[in-house]
């Protein structure tokens, strides 16, 4: 096509100085305007192919980029999966060397149990045969005080000059052969006695060491001791302890006071029993020249 319209324009000038007629002149120029507008079209052609070309340029250079970047992306996914890979084994051993750890551990623990449990048996044993020991010891010093307490005996029981309360009295004793070798307290402690008519049995309340005098024990008569035994008589109506009080005062003298004991310590552990009424003790005792006196205040709707 180039070659075409440079001929043509060969041609052209070749007939410069000759006159052409009108109809080659025409024909020339449409030949002319032919060539021109192929070469246009040409042109149009290759701008449009070097348009598609370079964005092929471009598609292969994104292609390329995307080929990289893919490339970049399986080599981090090759990383990453050598990475876990290993983690994995890492966890696994690590798993191994715990399991190592707690059966190392679990056979120590049993070996220290049995070597307990051994220990434990052995120190029963030795209990046992201790507790036996022991049992066997007390029995040899329990006959042999049985053999020696069968020689103690009381004596010199003497009644106290006071009574400590009401129907109540304290006796005391002497313990007579008591064998040096033995404890006399412990003898005091370990020998019971039997005080007919006062209702005195068993070992005394307490035992006290007098030295050379020797030990003695202590008991306390609660029944039969008549010395001991006040009482109440006669009951006096005193009235009213005040109007709309409705208490009513009573009072009666206190009878077979001995001489030394402490009448309010008798009185206040004296009963009565007066108006079908049984009272274990009064509520108050007044002490007086001409006696104690227990007082009572009753209730009474009258008052």
């Amino acid at each position: 096509m180039v070659l075409g319209i440079l001929s043509a324009v060969l041609a052209v000038s070749r007939l410069t100085n000759v006159v052409p007629q009108s109809a080659a002149q025409a024909r020339i120029r449409d030949e002319w305007d032919k060539e021109v507008h192929a070469h246009e079209a040409l042109r149009t052609e290759l701008q449009h192919q070097k348009a598609v070309w370079e964005q092929e340029v471009e598609w292969d250079k994104e292609i390329q980029a995307h080929e990289a970047l893919r490339a970049e992306l399986q080599h981090q996914k090759a990383e990453w999966e050598r990475e876990r890979l290993a983690q994995v084994q890492r966890r696994q051993e690590e798993e191994v060397e715990w399991d190592q750890a707690r059966e190392a551990l679990r056979a120590d623990w049993a070996r220290k149990r049995d070597e307990v449990e051994a220990l434990r048996a052995d120190l029963q044993r030795e209990k046992a045969e201790w507790m036996r020991q022991r049992a066997e010891e007390k029995r040899r010093k329990e006959d042999e005080r049985a053999r020696e307490r069968a020689g103690f005996r009381w004596e010199d029981l003497m009644p106290d000059q006071r009574c400590l309360r009401h129907n109540a009295r304290g006796y005391t004793a002497r313990l007579a052969k008591v064998p040096r070798s033995y404890d006399p307290i412990q003898a005091c402690e370990e020998t019971a006695i039997v005080i007919p008519g006062v209702e005195i049995k068993g070992r005394p309340v307490k035992c006290e060491d007098r030295g050379c005098s020797g030990v003695f024990g202590h008991w306390i008569a609660e029944s039969g001791e008549s010395i001991c035994a006040t009482y109440f008589k006669h009951f006096d109506d005193k009235g009213c302890t005040s109007p709309g009080s409705r208490r009513r005062r009573i009072q009666s003298r206190l009878e077979n006071l001995q001489f030394g004991d402490d009448g309010r310590k008798m009185c206040s552990t004296t009963p009565a029993t007066f108006r079908h009424q049984h009272f274990p003790k009064p509520d108050m005792c007044d002490v007086g020249i001409f006696g104690v006196w227990g007082v009572w205040e009753i209730k009474d709707q009258k008052c």
